[in-house]
């Protein structure tokens, strides 16, 4: 008898490992319209210029918190 099936006939566990693909977050309606509207920009183009800041971390990271509280108070008025 193998050694991996002496007393039950479970496999290891390592058999077990499932990779969860997180799912997408709905995209508010509001942030579309904020993007367009304020931003002056298309969504597309928002999106695009998103994925190429993965690739810059040090852009990525950059903490301002000027521009967060700027940002903060534009998102109130509109």
């Amino acid at each position: 008898m193998p050694y991996g099936q002496r007393g039950n006939n479970r496999q290891p566990s390592y058999y077990k490992q499932r990779t969860t693909h997180s799912k997408p977050e709905p995209l508010l309606a509001w942030e579309k319209k904020f993007c367009i509207e304020v931003g002056a920009m298309s969504w597309e183009r928002f999106v695009e210029a998103k994925k190429n800041l993965y690739e810059h971390d040090k852009v990525y990271e950059w903490d301002d918190p000027a521009s967060l509280t700027a940002f903060q108070e534009a998102k109130q008025r509109f």
